[in-house]
């Protein structure tokens, strides 16, 4: 059986149009999410205190990327057996900071690499709305595009022709690509 694992820009799909960091759908999403042991792996630009926050608000705790790509997060003894590096013992992370030139994508996919070296095939779903989540986009085997019209989504698509484009837009759009319905 395969096992799934979500690729989230959260700089966009999560937040309300609002800027409400997690709507109501969402939440929803995210914690049926945690019932079937999915993980969601978070992309931000934010800083890493601010995902912690989030994975904590959600009762979550997988590893995310920070930093545009430049730092990947992973909890303590999320890869026993692959990873040893020491997890800083205040926080309980351990914190892989990349010197590569490819950013949110390298990241995405040596974090692809480690779920990939358990026993179980793994589909890899990444959702995104804006250029600059091309990297991830493109990493991934199932791109997603939550619909955004405050953005230019054209080039994205045409980047990405294989995407495929929610119908709603922000949290709603990310319930969509999950669920397969938007939220009402």
């Amino acid at each position: 059986m395969e096992s799934l694992v979500i690729f989230i820009a959260c700089d966009g799909p999560l937040r309300t149009p609002d800027d409400d960091r997690l709507g109501n759908g969402a939440g929803h999403v995210m914690r049926l999410l945690r019932t079937f042991e999915v993980p969601v792996v978070f992309v931000t630009d934010q800083p890493a205190s601010e995902m912690i926050d989030l994975q904590r608000e959600l009762g979550a705790c997988h590893p995310f990327i920070a930093g545009a790509g430049a730092k990947l997060y992973v909890p303590r003894d999320y890869f026993p057996d692959v990873l040893d590096t020491v997890a800083d013992e205040e926080s309980g992370w351990q914190v892989l900071g990349l010197q590569t030139r490819g950013g949110v994508g390298d990241a995405v996919r040596l974090l692809m690499a480690l779920y990939r070296l358990g026993d179980d095939p793994v589909v890899f779903v990444g959702l995104g709305e804006d250029w600059k989540d091309r990297a991830l986009l493109r990493a991934v085997d199932v791109p997603v595009i939550v619909r955004n019209d405050r953005v230019d989504q054209m080039r994205l698509l045409r980047s990405i022709p294989d995407a495929y484009l929610t119908m709603a837009a922000g949290a709603e759009g990310l319930t969509e690509a999950i669920l397969g319905t938007a939220a009402d």
